[in-house]
């Protein structure tokens, strides 16, 4: 059996990672626009090989990372922080420890975990006025 890219490696990891933090199924990556069912369990069984382009994109597009930070993940000793895709509202509150506990919640997906956030603060608002 053929040895596993170390660059393959670093982006099943990394993408099982985000897929996670997101709150995502494996299937819910393709219907955000991701690659195939098929293709994934060949790139975490290390049969996937040479990644071409639009495949690249297409991760990248599923799960809200810059395309070059894929590119980066192919490439060997790189591996760059992705862009920060936080709500502007978590991001404004970041201080606030229960924000950060909503969000860090990985059962729930981003964007109920910052309708939560906004509940969250107008319910606090309210309860000081």
């Amino acid at each position: 059996m053929p040895e596993i890219p170390e660059g393959h490696k670093r982006l099943a990891e990394a993408i099982d990672e985000r897929r996670l933090e997101l709150g995502l199924r494996w299937s819910d990556l393709t219907e955000r626009g991701g690659p195939s069912g098929e293709w994934l369990r060949s790139l975490r069984r290390g049969d996937a090989r040479d990644i071409r382009y639009l495949t690249r994109a297409r991760i990248a597009k599923a799960l809200g990372w810059q395309r070059s930070y894929v590119d980066s993940l192919l490439a060997a000793g790189c591996q760059p922080e992705p862009l920060d895709d936080r709500p502007a509202i978590v991001r404004e509150h970041w201080d606030d420890d229960d924000v950060r506990k909503i969000w860090e919640v990985r059962a729930i997906p981003a964007d109920a975990k910052a309708g939560l956030v906004g509940i969250y603060l107008t319910h606090r608002a309210e309860a000081a006025s």
